[in-house]
């Protein structure tokens, strides 16, 4: 569905990203702000998005996060189903030889594929 709406658009809304977010990245104060800009790009939004929820897919509630973003900055349809295939896209899986170290990779992998897994619940529409 996303290269159906984009293969004939001209143009993209891009910004300029952070591209590591993480909550080590954010000072909280009076007036919180993003710290360490080093891996900045200039691209699609939802780069941030997708880069905040596998750094801190643990922590926080991402459904809340989207929302509150895509209040402020509503995603358009493409750059919805850009973010979302995202998500869905895994590393590829090494296998090493100690066992314990693969188990926990997988339980890594797992956790993370629930998560999305729920926040595509909650926030794909049924009628797209």
């Amino acid at each position: 569905k996303w290269y159906e709406i984009v293969k004939n658009k001209q143009r993209k809304r891009v910004v300029l990203n952070h591209n590591n977010l993480k909550i080590t990245n954010f000072l909280v104060s009076n007036c919180p702000y993003l710290i360490n800009f080093d891996k900045c790009i200039i691209d699609y939004s939802i780069y941030d998005l997708v880069s905040i929820f596998k750094n801190n897919y643990r922590y926080l509630d991402m459904t809340d996060i989207y929302t509150i973003y895509n209040s402020k900055y509503k995603l358009y349809s493409e750059e919805k189903y850009l973010l979302f295939c995202f998500l869905l896209k895994i590393d590829k899986i090494i296998f090493l030889k100690n066992d314990i170290i693969n188990t926990r990779n997988i339980s890594n992998l797992i956790c993370y594929l629930k998560k999305v897994s729920s926040f595509l619940d909650d926030n794909v529409k049924t009628k797209e």
